[in-house]
């Protein structure tokens, strides 16, 4: 609504004032979703809907259409408006396999660069015109029934809808072809998000890092198994050992609450404290209670510093 009534206050009526001279709208937000549907389609789904594409397109191209949305992640409108003078097969330099022109004209970005081809989607691309030779301006997908046009998003939608009914499959909610795409790219995550952006055809990693790549459990897994610890550098050690700093020093502005036990490499571990001794008393390096009036000072910091780190100067 809000953009129909924008438009609106961009027509000028015969007598010269804007169809519409100002709306409320601008004034509020627009409501989010906190957890939008964003269906993903498995590589299995893949597999399954993949081994039913022959009993549902009498031209026999959309086993390989199919092929070029797992390998090559390009919106469906794109795919489907492939020329063959879109291909360039001749391996050299950066593109050993080839490459191929993802054409403005039918970019929704109007984005037009060209991407290096894997060896398996050269494969794809040379199966397609073993079945449909053409040269030129001829589409790789020509329409059924209507000469030298191509695909439509539609046929291609209707045609993996059959297939997937085939499989036995339940239609994923609020998506098609999309669900594959943001497979694609989140099966790229571990690269550079402006190559992917790139070679999907994103104008930029925004709406890719948001709408398009999820999380999964096993990068996540990943990602809490492999840390990269933090360790100081020599300037940072000399510096913390020549202040002075002990144990001890450490111990004696801890709270009544908390135990800090120190090993060889200066690394603390936060354990409850058993009860407070008497005022004054210090029981080796584990344990001191305050001796000062001063407030305690934050001491969580020691227990989550990275191993090999000085503790710091209070």
């Amino acid at each position: 609504m809000r953009r129909v009534c924008n438009w609106a206050m961009t027509v000028t009526r015969a007598n010269g004032k804007p169809l519409l001279e100002h709306h409320s709208l601008g004034r509020y937000s627009v409501p989010r979703t906190a957890n939008p549907r964003r269906a993903l389609a498995t590589y299995d789904r893949w597999l399954a809907v993949r081994a039913h594409t022959d009993d549902v397109d009498r031209q026999g191209l959309f086993g390989c259409f199919l092929d070029l949305v797992e390998q090559l992640g390009w919106r469906v409108s794109a795919l489907c408006a492939i020329h063959a003078d879109d291909l360039d097969l001749v391996g050299e330099g950066d593109h050993p396999y080839g490459r191929i022109l993802k054409r403005a004209e039918t970019d929704k970005m109007g984005v037009q660069r060209w991407v290096p081809l894997p060896q398996e989607t050269r494969a794809v691309l040379l199966r397609i015109l073993d079945q449909n030779p053409v040269v030129g301006t001829a589409p790789l997908f020509p329409a059924p029934r209507v000469p030298g046009k191509s695909w439509t998003r539609h046929h291609a939608k209707d045609m993996l809808e059959r297939a997937e009914r085939a499989a036995g499959l339940a239609p994923l909610a609020g998506s098609d072809f999309h669900a594959y795409r943001r497979a694609w790219a989140t099966a790229r995550k571990h690269e550079n998000p402006k190559d992917v952006a790139a070679a999907g055809g994103w104008l930029s990693t925004d709406t890719l890092q948001k709408c398009y790549i999820q999380e999964d459990e096993a990068t996540m897994l990943r990602v809490m198994s492999e840390p990269r610890r933090i360790r100081s550098t020599g300037a940072n050690r000399n510096k913390n050992r020549s202040s002075g700093l002990t144990t001890a020093t450490v111990s004696a502005h801890l709270t009544p609450t908390a135990v800090h036990s120190f090993n060889s490499s200066g690394r603390g571990d936060l354990n409850p404290g058993p009860p407070a001794p008497e005022a004054g008393a210090l029981t080796g390096l584990r344990y001191a209670p305050l001796t000062t009036s001063s407030p305690p000072r934050p001491c969580a910091s020691l227990a989550m510093r990275p191993e090999g780190l000085e503790p710091p100067t209070f």
